[in-house]
C-alpha cells in the first residue's frame, strides 16, 4: 500500500448543517460510527461531527433507539449545524499513506477526510483502517511494552455510568478500564454507554451498563501484530495490558499501533534496504 486510495474506506456517509441531530444520532447508533462529515449543499466539506458533540446533548431511547430525548429542552429541535463542528485533516486519494498517516498522528486525529479537487468527500482514513495495516506493517520483532500507554484511567464498577462517560470526555478517550478492588473487571466504551441510553439523570452504575464478556487482553511481551490481529478481530479500540498474575501494566490502544505503524513507514521510506 503506498497511497491513501488504497487503505482508506471510500463513498463515506455525509449529513449536511440541516440534518437533525436526532437522525445523526440514529445513524451513528446503527451503523456503529463514530463520526459524521458535514458538507454544505454543494457537497463541499464544512467539518466533522463527532459522537462526543452528539451524545452529550441527547440520546436515544425506546426499544430500537427511535426517540430522541434531549438532556435540554434547547437541543430537541438542534441540527448539525446548531452544534460544534469540528475541523477535519484532509487528504487527496493519491497521497502518499506515510504523509497522511504521520500528519493525522501529530494532529492526534481519529479521522481524516479524503476529498477530490473540488473539496467533495470521496473516502475516510480511519485509525481502524490503519490498525488493519499494522497487522502486518509493524516490525515483526516489536512488542507490547514498546507503544503501551502505561498511564492508565480506570473506574469502579460502581460508579454511576454517567460520570464514565463525562470522565472520557473530559480525557478524550473513548475507553475506561473497570476496577474493582484493585482487580480488572473489564472495559467499557462510549459506544457501550451511548447503547445503554445512559444520561445526567440515569440512576445506572457502570456494573449495571459493562458488559460481562470475555476480557481481550495482552501481556508486555505479546508481539505487536497479534495485538494488531486480536484488535481487528474483536473489533475493539484497546487491549488492556496485563502482568502474569493479572496486574494492569498499561493499556494498548488503536492509536499506539499507528503510531508504531507510522515509526515502521518512516524508517522504510529512509533505510529501504533494510
Amino acid at each position: 500500500m503506498e497511497t491513501v486510495a488504497d487503505l482508506m474506506t471510500p463513498n463515506p456517509l455525509v449529513v449536511n448543517p440541516s440534518t437533525p441531530l436526532a437522525t445523526c444520532a440514529r445513524v451513528m447508533v446503527r451503523l456503529g460510527l463514530r463520526h459524521l462529515l458535514v458538507v454544505s449543499e454543494t457537497g463541499g466539506l464544512m467539518g466533522v461531527l463527532s459522537d462526543f458533540s452528539v451524545f452529550s446533548r441527547g440520546g436515544l431511547a425506546g426499544t430500537h433507539g427511535e426517540l430522541w430525548i434531549a438532556f435540554n429542552d434547547d437541543d430537541f429541535d438542534k441540527t448539525a449545524g446548531d452544534v460544534e463542528i469540528s475541523p477535519v485533516l484532509t487528504a487527496k486519494p493519491d497521497e502518499p499513506l506515510m504523509a497522511a498517516l504521520h500528519r493525522q498522528m501529530d494532529q492526534r486525529q481519529e479521522l481524516l477526510a479524503v476529498v477530490d479537487d473540488a473539496g467533495v468527500p470521496v473516502g475516510v482514513l480511519t485509525e481502524h483502517d490503519a490498525v488493519r495495516l499494522a497487522e502486518i506493517g509493524v516490525p515483526s520483532s516489536a512488542t507490547v511494552a514498546s507503544e503501551a500507554t502505561a498511564k492508565v484511567i480506570t473506574v469502579d464498577v460502581n460508579q454511576p455510568a454517567w460520570d464514565a462517560a463525562r470522565t472520557m470526555r473530559d480525557a478524550d478517550v473513548r475507553h475506561l478500564l473497570v476496577t474493582e478492588g484493585g482487580s480488572l473487571e473489564g472495559v467499557i466504551s462510549f459506544r457501550d454507554l451511548i447503547t445503554a441510553q445512559i444520561g445526567p439523570d440515569s440512576r445506572l452504575t457502570v456494573d449495571d451498563v459493562l458488559l460481562r464478556r470475555p476480557i481481550v487482553s495482552v501481556n508486555p511481551t505479546t508481539p505487536l501484530r497479534e495485538a494488531a490481529r486480536l484488535m481487528a478481530v474483536h473489533k475493539v479500540g484497546c487491549l488492556p495490558v496485563l502482568a502474569t498474575d493479572g496486574g494492569i501494566r498499561g493499556v494498548l490502544t488503536r492509536s499506539d499501533l499507528v503510531g508504531a505503524l507510522v515509526s515502521e513507514l518512516e524508517d522504510d521510506a529512509l533505510f529501504p534496504d533494510g
